[in-house]
């Protein structure tokens, strides 16, 4: 990609490799760029970490859910 004039090559680290604190930045940031962000905490996403894995339908149900509340594109 170009952000401000200049290449910038590289790739998306898995998102196991980030720290909990990091994910939490990351995600409040991002939801805070076209309003109010959400805030997150690290403890918020250690106990996501541990929920069991979700199914295609349910992740499809959940970004429906999230786009309505306009969190998300």
């Amino acid at each position: 990609i170009t952000v401000d004039g200049e290449q910038i090559l590289g790739i998306m680290p898995a998102l196991d490799t980030l720290s909990d604190e990091d994910i939490a930045a990351v995600l409040t940031y991002i939801t805070g760029l076209d309003h109010k962000p959400v805030a997150y905490t690290a403890a918020e996403i250690k106990a996501a970490r541990a929920q069991p894995r979700i199914a295609p339908t349910a992740l499809a149900a959940q970004h429906t859910a999230l786009a309505a509340k306009k969190i998300i594109p």
